[in-house]
C-alpha cells in the first residue's frame, strides 16, 4: 500500500514544480546571468545581441527599473526572447563599468554578436520606452 502512496507523491510534487517554473517564465521574469564569463560563453554560442544591465546595490532607480520596467510582462518577454541578459554590480566590477564608460546607474547597454554597440540608455527608463528600445535595437526579423 506504501509503493502507490510514494509514487503519488512524487507525481504531485513533480507537477507543482512544473507548474512553478511555468508561472515563473510566464510572468516576464528576468533571469539574469551575473557571472560576466558565463555570460560571454552563452553570447557567443548563442549569436544573439548582449543585453548589459549595469546596476548598483544602493541606487534607487536601479530598483525602480526592476521593480517597474523589467517586471514588465511585455518588457520580460522581449528580453528573454532577443538576448542574452547579463546584470553587472558596478560598484563591485569597477573595470567592467569602466570599460563599458558607465558614469551612472543604471545603465543599460546592447552590444551586437560582433561587440559593436547597438544601442544604451543611462538612467530610469519606463516600460513602454524600454520595449520600443528593445525592439529597435533587437528586431525579431534579424534574430534566427
Amino acid at each position: 500500500m506504501r509503493k502507490p502512496q510514494i509514487g503519488s507523491v512524487l507525481i504531485g510534487a513533480v507537477i507543482g514544480c512544473s507548474l512553478m517554473l511555468a508561472q515563473s517564465e510566464a510572468s516576464g521574469e528576468i533571469r539574469w546571468i551575473n557571472s560576466v564569463r558565463q555570460a560571454q560563453q552563452k553570447w557567443s554560442a548563442s549569436r544573439k545581441p548582449l543585453l548589459v544591465y549595469v546596476t548598483s546595490e544602493s541606487c534607487f532607480f536601479c530598483k525602480k527599473l526592476d521593480q517597474a520596467t523589467w517586471m514588465d510582462p511585455s518588457v520580460g518577454d522581449l528580453v528573454k526572447e532577443r538576448f542574452v541578459k547579463l546584470k553587472v554590480n558596478g560598484q563591485r566590477n569597477h573595470a567592467i563599468a569602466q570599460q563599458l564608460n558607465v558614469t551612472a546607474f543604471p545603465t543599460v547597454i546592447v552590444l551586437s554578436a560582433d561587440g559593436q554597440v547597438l544601442g544604451r540608455r543611462d538612467g530610469f527608463v519606463e516600460p513602454t520606452e524600454m520595449s520600443a528600445f528593445l525592439q529597435t535595437v533587437a528586431p525579431a526579423t534579424t534574430l534566427h
